[in-house]
């Protein structure tokens, strides 16, 4: 009889070990530290000699022609030499420099602007029968007058009585010498537009010559009687309530 024995299976692990990898600087001698300040010395000249080129360079000057500017710059010298007095230009001042001030001198300017526009033998009453003989009147009226007419004047003026009426009513009545900019759409009001007892108008046409002084003493005197009225009304409030108070008792 045999006997067989098994023999037991050993395993065994295997470990494989890995070595690290490592790197350190490369070792320097003092002939590698001659080499490496010999490049910078190298390195510097190089930077000094390029900024003593652009340094030459830049003294170079530009001649100085107009070809070497870029835009335009204003020469006073050349701009003095070709600049014209003002007062020798040749404006067409086409408004005569004396001002109409008299109805017997515009009534003969109004009679040669009628010639102008052959129109010599009409009356002022009549209409212009065109646009272009009423460019040529109103034209020469205004030329010989010395005054510019307003553009809505001359559109509903039709006749050249009306435009005889808007001289006398507003520049020979010295109303255009009045005008003021600072006023609203130039209104000018007037104490006959206003019946009411409690409304007072303060420099007002007729009022435009008075003096600040008298103005503050109207103004003042205005306030006093204003007071004075305020006055009367609590006293006579207070007799009411006494008169009140007495026959309630």
């Amino acid at each position: 009889m045999f006997i067989v024995r098994r023999t037991p299976r050993t395993i065994v692990s295997h470990t494989k070990y890995v070595s690290q990898f490592h790197t350190t600087g490369s070792a320097l001698n003092i002939m590698d530290w001659f080499r490496s300040n010999k490049k910078k010395e190298q390195l510097m000249e190089t930077v000094a000699s390029a900024t003593k080129e652009g340094v030459v360079a830049s003294k170079d000057k530009l001649e100085l022609i107009p070809e070497n500017f870029i835009g335009r710059k204003k020469n006073r010298k050349r701009a003095k030499g070709t600049a014209i007095p003002f007062n020798e230009i040749p404006f067409n001042s086409w408004l005569s420099k004396q001002k109409v001030s008299k109805e017997e001198k515009l009534d003969l300017i109004l009679k040669e602007s009628l010639e102008s526009a052959g129109m010599e033998g009409d009356t002022l009453d009549l209409e212009f029968p065109d646009l272009i003989k009423k460019f040529q009147f109103t034209k020469m009226l205004q030329a010989k007058t010395g005054y510019l007419i307003p553009d809505f004047q001359l559109t509903v003026l039709a006749k050249p009585s009306d435009f005889k009426t808007y001289f006398i009513d507003e520049i020979l009545s010295g109303k255009l010498a009045r005008f003021n900019e600072a006023e609203p759409n130039a209104i000018h009001l007037t104490k006959e537009s206003y019946d009411a007892p409690n409304i007072y108008l303060e420099n007002t046409i007729e009022e435009r010559d008075i003096s600040g002084k008298q103005q503050r003493k109207k103004f003042n005197t205005i306030l006093k009687q204003m007071h004075d009225l305020d006055e009367v009304k609590t006293e006579t409030l207070i007799e009411n309530a006494r008169r009140a108070d007495g026959a309630s008792q």
